[in-house]
C-alpha cells in the first residue's frame, strides 16, 4: 500500500500545479481544433503571454502533454519566482520528434 502511494502522490502534486486556464487558451489559440482538445502543451505555475499572434505546428504523434512549459526546474528558476514568458510575433514555431 505505501508504495502504491509513493508512485501516485506526484501525479496529485503535478495536476495541482498544471495552470488549466492558460493551458487552454494557449492550444486553442495556436493549434487547430482537432489538434488543441488533445493538449499537446501543458503549462505549470505561473505564464506571462503578451504577445500571441503567430502560430506552433507540430510534427509528429500528438499526444497529450507532449510540451511542459515551466514544468519543475526546466527553466533554471523555480516556477514560484518567476513567471515563464511566451512571446510569439507574426511567425510559426515548428517542433519535430526526433
Amino acid at each position: 500500500m505505501k508504495n502504491l502511494l509513493k508512485k501516485i502522490y506526484p501525479l496529485f502534486v503535478d495536476l495541482k500545479r498544471i495552470n488549466y486556464l492558460k493551458t487552454i487558451y494557449l492550444n486553442f489559440r495556436t493549434q487547430p481544433l482537432s489538434i488543441a482538445i488533445r493538449f499537446p502543451i501543458v503549462i505549470y505555475g505561473k505564464l506571462v503571454i503578451p504577445k500571441l499572434r503567430g502560430k506552433i505546428l507540430i510534427k509528429g504523434p500528438i499526444k497529450r502533454g507532449m510540451i511542459k512549459i515551466g514544468y519543475k526546474y526546466m527553466d533554471l528558476v523555480p516556477a514560484s519566482y518567476l513567471p515563464s514568458q511566451i512571446y510569439l510575433l507574426n511567425g510559426t514555431i515548428i517542433l519535430m520528434e526526433i
